[in-house]
């Protein structure tokens, strides 16, 4: 079977747990209870080193599943709910730190699954949103490359498009794309005239192909010159700034985003070019109209971008328009998870604060005294003294990473090993603002920015850094231009890269 290629963007997750604080209460994620043919799972302190499975195998948070060609499983989960994973799929159950939602995840990386809710409520989480699947609801998703397809056997689903509340009723379908489309047309081709007058460069893309027989979109990208007639109008101001070889992500309520490149002065016109997955940085070019800076306005999407200087690249990475205010607090509750010395792995992710943990020795035999014996992947091992078969360890006592960890009685009776996982969550938004309002009137004067982030971020408003205090917030001011009448907030976290959050101002 083929790996899905990293970077496709396909993830869905699926809540199976109900709302809760901190960790999921429920022993395991799903039981396995039918198989057919080749079904292999793996664990969350060793992802992708797959192994055979038997029925009643229990999954739980960090744990994958995949089935081969031809096979097929079927789960059980919690609320009496079911899942049957059809053949070519891999799911892995995760955990979010999302506190409007419950904390479990089940993410697909491909293939095609059908979901009975039972008594509960369910989520599927895509790049476009959540879709609540209602309970006592049947659902079938399936993924490839570009789309997400949801159809509705039994029930209701509920979901958003750009801001639009919708709901599927059953019988009915409906797709998401995976990532958000932008809404630029490609480049028109070179018309006849336009080859002719450039006989140098239509011979030299001809000549460049395997087969001369071919079109010449098979070609090398052309030069700055050669895509003068395609170049598109920059636009009058930006809302923010970036150097050419940075990779950012932008948070803009009202995308299109006006952004600024800045990168090292050349002889000839720089153009900046975009590409949204066609490898011909098609999908948007702008000149420069300023020595070392180049504006343009790009579309919400996910794109590669590179700065091009007398033919050759300057500058390049990964550039994406989000559609997010970015108004929700970041939690600033440490996660709490409880696990047990008895051979089972678990795992957590943390967005702000590393979690509180809880481990206990489940049906210890009586003791006056015990012993907890944690021995963390990336640290020094440590050891507790408890009258209790149960210890509380505070935030950031147990650090990112693998830990294993087991008791011991007074007369040194042991229990099984456990295993504990503890991530980061990449895929949580990184900061918010509480002030100023999307569209709110400038009244004379500077614009208050103001909000938070996560501890540890590095945080800018138009080059000037800005403080934070014990929970990660921030405030600042900004001197904004009639004629850019808007700004953003720069917040580098050496975990999530770089993200602008944009506010657009009325005058």
């Amino acid at each position: 079977m083929t790996r899905p290629r990293p970077g496709t963007g396909l993830a869905l997750a699926l809540w199976v747990c109900a709302a809760l604080s901190g960790a999921c209460r429920k022993e395991f994620a799903a039981e396995l209870l039918e198989k057919k043919q080749l079904v292999e799972r793996d664990f969350a302190a060793a992802q992708n080193t797959w192994s055979g499975t038997q029925t009643g195998d229990r999954l739980h948070m960090g744990d994958g599943l995949r089935t081969g060609s031809q096979s097929e499983a079927v789960l059980a989960l919690p609320g009496s709910g079911k899942l049957l994973v059809r053949s070519d799929t891999i799911v892995r159950f995760v955990r979010s730190l999302d506190q409007a939602a419950p904390p479990e995840q089940l993410e697909v990386l491909q293939g095609e699954l059908t979901v009975e809710t039972g008594t509960g409520e369910l989520g599927v989480k895509t790049a476009r949103g959540v879709v609540r699947v209602q309970r006592d609801s049947s659902i079938r998703v399936s993924a490839d490359a570009q789309k997400l397809q949801f159809d509705v056997r039994i029930g209701r689903v509920d979901y958003s498009v750009d801001g639009a509340l919708k709901s599927a009723n059953a019988g009915s379908s409906f797709e998401l794309s995976v990532l958000p489309v932008s809404v630029e047309r490609d480049s028109p081709p070179p018309t006849a005239a336009a080859a002719v007058a450039r006989p140098e460069a239509a011979a030299a893309a001809v000549s460049r192909t395997p087969d001369a027989g071919r079109v010449a979109a098979q070609a090398e990208p052309p030069s700055a010159r050669e895509v003068s007639d395609a170049l598109q109008e920059p636009p009058p101001s930006a809302v923010l700034t970036f150097s050419a070889g940075e990779s950012v992500t932008i948070h803009d309520p009202a995308p299109p985003s006006d952004v600024r490149v800045s990168f090292a002065t050349c002889r000839e016109p720089a153009v900046l070019e975009l590409d949204r997955g066609s490898r011909r940085f098609d999908a948007l070019r702008v000149r420069a109209t300023a020595d070392g800076e180049l504006r343009a306005r790009v579309p919400r999407g996910s794109y590669r971008y590179r700065v091009r200087c007398a033919g050759s690249a300057s500058g390049s990475g990964q550039l994406t328009v989000l559609s997010d205010a970015a108004t929700r607090p970041l939690p600033l509750a440490p996660v709490t998870i409880t696990a047990d010395a008895d051979g089972r792995r678990y795992s957590v992710s943390y967005q702000n604060r590393l979690p509180t943990v809880t481990l206990r020795w489940p049906y210890a035999p009586p003791s006056e005294t015990y012993k907890l014996f944690v021995q963390p992947a990336a640290a020094e091992p440590f050891q507790v003294d408890a009258r209790q078969t149960s210890v509380t360890l505070p935030p950031g006592r147990l650090g990112e990473g693998a830990h294993r960890f087991w008791f011991e009685t007074a007369a040194h009776k042991r229990s099984e090993t456990g295993m504990l996982q503890v991530s980061f969550d990449y895929a949580a938004r990184t900061a918010y603002l509480t002030s100023p309002r999307e569209r709110e009137a400038l009244q004379g004067g500077p614009a208050r920015f103001a909000g938070g982030t996560l501890l540890g971020s590095s945080v800018h408003l138009q080059g000037a850094p800005l403080k934070l205090d014990a929970h990660g917030r921030f405030a600042g001011s900004a001197t904004l231009s009639s004629d850019a009448p808007g700004a953003a907030v720069r917040v580098m976290h050496p975990s999530t890269g770089i993200h602008y959050y944009v506010r657009h101002l009325t005058p």
